[in-house]
């Protein structure tokens, strides 16, 4: 069964979130949340998830800084940015942490075309 940790600080947009994402995802796939970067960082530790979707825009550290500390802990970390900001500053700062991906909210469906992607599993970058 893969794991994925989705990390956003709303609540209610994280369930949302995690309803588009149930429809798109292979069957069996567990999906766990984490309302903060510091949270996400623990759970990456015990549960050692297949792939983190990570919100930019936290509470406390930012998800750039979480996505940099999940990486440094573990190499073979794939983190892809889920956020609302199409900004080359954070594209940048993003694949400079580590992450391997970096999709809109409003593109949400590009997520299940990324886990899919055999280049992904890899550690090569869809920034």
């Amino acid at each position: 069964m893969a794991l994925l940790l989705l990390v956003d600080g709303n609540p209610l947009l994280r369930a949302g979130v995690r309803d588009l994402l149930a429809r798109d995802l292979p069957p069996l796939t567990r999906i766990v949340e984490s309302g903060s970067a510091e949270e996400a960082i623990e759970l990456c530790r015990r549960l050692n998830p297949d792939w983190v979707l990570m919100d930019i825009r936290l509470g406390g550290m930012d998800g750039i800084e979480g996505t940099r500390r999940i990486v440094a802990g573990n190499r073979d970390a794939r983190v892809i940015m889920l956020t609302e900001y199409d900004d080359p500053g954070y594209r940048r700062a993003a694949a400079e942490a580590g992450a391997v991906g970096y999709v809109l909210k409003e593109d949400l469906e590009e997520v299940s075309t990324l886990i899919a992607s055999p280049s992904s599993s890899h550690g090569r970058s869809h920034m």
